[in-house]
């Protein structure tokens, strides 16, 4: 008896067959099994069966059992045979959280995969601090994006791991990753340099420019500070404001501005302080 087996050595999502020569003379039937596979069952002829064709899993030597059956389906030999299998490239799962001011937690969730994202259907699983999941469906590697149903907070870290379909085969191997919620990015706050002069006792033009990550912040409140007396604005769709400020003193003067607000959105705006610029009154 032999199990014959083509490649001997396949990569995994691969198929490869099975034959069988050399069965008993009272074998009718042989039953090929591989790695949880549905077992297949093929006529036996003049001696021999199949072949028998199956998709390559995992890695390594892995096993095919072939059982040899007579007509009252009584056993009647067994044998094994050896493939090696070959593992998938390593893929990789990137997730980036973000947490507006006053929302939810959001996982996006890119995969690659030399081997292309048709075959990589399933499930992630984000596990959160304290052990909760949040499930998101992989269609073709793609997963849109997904509320984590909580509010994390800077430093906690969220695990993310790809379970395949049942009877998939994923091109690439994806490695479970650990996440770190970042902190808030801050926005910033630059007060322009003022144009004209400036008297002692007139009022005096201010600007100042709020941003998040590059984009205007429209409705934060910003207070300029260097004058006589403080003076609060809101900025614009454009993330400008301007304000007013009389000077009492000749001489030079330090104007900043401080942000507060608004709730919501992509940064934590309040208590950011500009830098200070210098003008002569």
């Amino acid at each position: 008896m032999a199990v014959l087996i083509v490649p001997t050595t396949v990569a995994a999502c691969q198929t490869f067959i099975v034959s069988a020569t050399g069965a008993p003379a009272t074998a009718t039937q042989a039953v090929f099994t591989y790695d949880g596979a549905p077992a297949q069952t093929l006529p036996v002829v003049a001696g021999a069966a199949g072949p028998a064709t199956f998709t390559a899993v995992g890695s390594g030597a892995q096993t095919v059992s072939v059982v040899y059956l007579d007509a009252a389906s009584a056993v009647v030999g067994a044998e094994n045979g050896t493939v090696t299998v070959t593992p998938a490239p390593a893929g990789t799962l990137t997730t980036t959280l973000t947490t507006p001011l006053g929302g939810l937690t959001t996982a996006a969730t890119v995969i690659t995969c030399s081997g292309g994202l048709a075959s990589i259907n399933g499930t992630l699983t984000y596990t959160l601090p304290g052990g909760a999941t949040v499930t998101a469906t992989v269609i073709n590697g793609v997963v849109v994006p997904t509320s984590l149903g909580v509010a994390l907070t800077a430093g906690q870290t969220v695990s993310v791991s790809f379970t395949p379909a049942a009877g998939s085969c994923a091109a690439c191997t994806l490695a479970p990753i650990t996440v770190i919620v970042p902190p808030l990015p801050t926005c910033s706050v630059v007060v322009q340099p003022v144009v004209g002069p400036v008297i002692v006792g007139q009022p005096t033009s201010v600007t100042a420019v709020v941003l998040c990550n590059g984009l205007p912040v429209s409705g934060a409140s910003v207070t300029f500070n260097g004058g006589a007396a403080p003076v609060t604005v809101t900025t614009n769709a454009l993330g400008i404001a301007v304000g007013s400020l009389t000077f009492n003193t000749a001489g030079t003067a330090t104007v900043t501005a401080t942000v507060t607000g608004p709730a919501g959105g992509a940064c934590t705006c309040t208590g950011v302080v500009s830098g200070p610029i210098t003008i002569t009154v």
